[in-house]
This record gives C-alpha cells, structure tokens and sequence, in this order.
C-alpha cells in the first residue's frame, strides 16, 4: 500500500565546506527558540554532507520550527511534500492515462501523470505509468482499472520492508505475501 509520509519531518541542508556535527544542530535550534527535546524528537543524518531529516514533535511545531530556521545563514529548510509518486503497472496500452489519474483520484489529489519508457530505447514506451499523489488515504497494492487488474507499487525504505519480513516471519505468513503487508505495520 502507499502511505502518507509523515508531514512533521523537514530537511535540513547546511551549505559550505565545513562538516556540521548534530551537536551543532542542536545548538542552532535552542539559539532561534526551539525546545530540544520537547519540540523535536529525532533528528538523522542522511546520506551526502551537511544534510539531515530533523522531526518536529506536532505539526504546529514543525511550523514554527520552520518559520524560526528559515532566516539561518548557511541553512535550507525544505518541509517534504506530502505527495509520493506511485507507479501502476499491468494496465493496457489502449488505457488512456486520464482514466488512471481518475481511479486514484479517490485517494488523493493527482498532480502530475506519465507514461514510463525502457532505458535502452528512450521514446518507447513500456505501458507503465507513474502518478505523483498527495494522499489523503492509503492506496491497495491492487486495483481495477478498466478490466485490468493493476498493481500499485510505491518505493519502500530498506529498513521498512525489514520490518515487515521480520514481522510476517513472527505471524507465519509465507514469504511471497510478504509485499502485501498493511501500512499499519510501519
């Protein structure tokens, strides 16, 4: 299933050539009046330098925390979309791609659509299409679409499917079921 992105969550990405160490992101958030903890509860450095996903505790915090770090030197403050890009696949060429935007228009807002094209042959088209969604309910990993059964595929964390194996293992599900598991589970 595709499931929301938690809307507390902002990146932060420090410019310039110094490494800025969490003890020293700490310290810009309690300078501009953010509760360390109280306001925020997680912080996680992500790949590449100087950037960092930073959890707020509620949504009226992460506002604030936002508007208080957006006048930093040397910092970006990018709130992540609510929306993620899904890809349906095993739906017929003769589909028109309005029809596909229109079935997951009841799971949120359609923002943009389009038609995917193999790698080695750049204008050829595969039939897969690629819908960018803001969620407001969780999408099945199946749905029909014109008479065709299509499956929905979301990108999922390595750590996320992790979690699911471990906890289908623990319920005695078989392995193959293992991609159907509920977004609950996260």
């Amino acid at each position: 299933m595709a499931s929301r992105r938690d809307s507390r969550i902002v990146k932060l990405t420090f410019t310039g050539e110094q490494a800025v160490p969490p003890v020293q992101v700490f310290s810009i958030l309690k300078s501009k009046g953010v509760a360390v903890p109280g306001e925020v509860d997680a912080l996680q450095a992500l790949q590449g330098r100087n950037t960092y996903d930073l959890r707020f505790t509620s949504d009226v915090t992460r506002q604030k925390g936002v508007t208080l770090l957006s006048n930093v030197d040397g910092l970006t403050v990018t709130p992540y979309e609510r929306s993620v890009w899904v890809t349906v696949i095993h739906v017929g060429l003769e589909v028109r791609q309005e029809l596909v935007a229109t079935v997951l228009g009841r799971f949120g807002a359609v923002k943009a659509t389009k038609m995917c094209s193999y790698a080695q042959a750049p204008g050829v088209l595969n039939g897969h299409r690629q819908v960018r969604i803001d969620l407001k309910q969780d999408i099945p990993s199946f749905l029909f679409i014109a008479g065709h059964k299509a499956h929905v595929r979301i990108p999922v964390s390595p750590d996320l499917l992790q979690v699911w194996r471990d906890r289908a293992r623990s319920q005695g599900l078989p392995k193959q079921k293992v991609w159907a598991l509920p977004s609950s589970w996260a």
